[in-house]
């Protein structure tokens, strides 16, 4: 998400006695190449600002990073309130890389070292909380952090080979206690050997618990795509192949899981094609040709009986018990992001530099609203996150 301003908006709304939507108090919540800001619909400035920051998965708290000197003090906000949770100091200056769960640990990496792409031989990490001193590793190899366990004991980490030059990875586990590495288990025992693979979109289950990671694989037979399972409290992992027509136009496919985290749906807008995949089977169990559009950019959203894809300009919602189009909207711009208010039946749409608001059953625009202080929208709603592109042919150690 690096380099374009991302969009959280949340709605706590009630309906007028005339049957109009009625803001009480909407939050937009901005993450931008400089950090992390907060403002309300009605107001003319961010309420709340933190550079140099990253919020948690469900925005509930943000971690700041701020050089002084030779050293970085790390603090944890709540960003609908500014209010401090707590802070820490480390020696050196650092940036923050991932954030736990609930905002309460971070890890971090010095502010001058290699990209991974470029190579380094060795590896140096911080990890900071709220219950504990901060912990320094200095490690051998090409490491990259990806999550934080469920418990905290341990930090999910890929690690470029070779390290000076790479041309794969392998994802695997940092224990925090001992600073060891170790392998990921897998209950697959095909699955043990490297398999190539580019990383394109992520998505983690509403409970935390779960990492899914969209990966396409080009071969001498063409293209395929697969789901890599990440378990972030059982510590293991599985991946899960998609049908064939999935493996063309990867970067524009969508990942969105379900409320109760029990289904993944993966929708490809180039193959005009939907999965379903259960996440306690992991396995595909249906799947199905819908016209989507043609753009390269995808975004989705659910609610309890529909999943809303964005493609383009175009806005398609699908029947989640059938996986049939139910109905589809074309909008003036390009959409952004969406997210979706249940309880009022709408649906908020970004576009380039406002939201509309749609009635869910009718399509009707019920409103449009312009964010104060935001130029352009990257992204609306609790989305995927589109991984950083890293070279071509590297493998994912499933």
């Amino acid at each position: 998400m690096r380099g374009r301003a991302v969009l959280i908006f949340t709605v706590l709304a009630t309906f007028a006695a005339c049957g109009e939507l009625e803001p009480v108090d909407d939050l937009l919540f901005l993450q931008t190449p400089r950090g992390v800001a907060v403002v309300r619909a009605d107001a003319s400035a961010p309420t709340f600002f933190a550079a140099g920051a990253l919020p948690s998965r469900d925005w509930s708290s943000v971690i700041r990073t701020r050089w002084s000197g030779h050293s970085t003090r790390v603090a944890a906000s709540i960003p609908a309130s500014g209010t401090k949770l707590w802070n820490q100091g480390l020696r050196g200056t650092w940036v923050s890389k991932v954030v736990s769960e609930e905002g309460n640990m971070a890890v971090l990496s010095p502010a001058r070292e290699n990209h991974y792409s470029i190579g380094r031989r060795t590896t140096k990490l911080a990890v900071v909380g709220r219950d504990a001193r901060a912990r320094y590793f200095d490690l051998r190899g090409n490491l990259e952090p990806e999550a934080f366990s469920t418990d905290k004991s341990s930090l999910f980490v890929l690690q470029y080979r070779p390290a000076r030059r790479p041309t794969s990875y392998q994802v695997r586990r940092l224990d925090l206690s001992k600073g060891k590495l170790h392998d990921i288990y897998t209950p697959d025992k095909h699955l043990q050997e490297a398999m190539r693979g580019d990383a394109r979109v992520q998505a983690v289950s509403p409970d935390g618990r779960r990492l899914y990671t969209l990966y396409s694989l080009r071969t001498s037979h063409g293209t395929h795509s697969f789901i890599h399972v990440l378990a972030l409290d059982e510590m293991w992992a599985h991946c899960i192949d998609l049908p064939q027509e999935f493996g063309i136009g990867a970067g524009a496919t969508s990942l969105s899981v379900s409320e109760d985290g029990r289904r993944l749906f993966v929708a490809n807008a180039v193959a005009d094609a939907v999965a379903e995949i259960d996440v306690q089977a992991l396995r595909v169990v249906d799947s199905a040709g819908i016209e989507l559009g043609s753009a390269r950019t995808t975004h989705s959203a659910q609610s309890r009986d529909a999943l809303y894809v964005g493609n383009g300009s175009n806005l398609i919602a699908i029947d989640l018990d059938r996986l049939v189009r139910r109905s589809a909207w074309a909008l003036d711009e390009s959409i952004s992001g969406i997210q979706v208010e249940e309880d009022a039946g709408y649906l908020y749409v970004g576009l380039k530099d406002r939201i509309v608001v749609i009635d869910a059953a009718s399509g009707e625009r019920v409103r449009s609203l312009d964010p104060p202080g935001v130029k352009r929208i990257g992204l609306l709603g609790r989305a995927t996150r589109t991984i950083n592109a890293v070279p071509e042919h590297f493998s994912c150690a499933c």
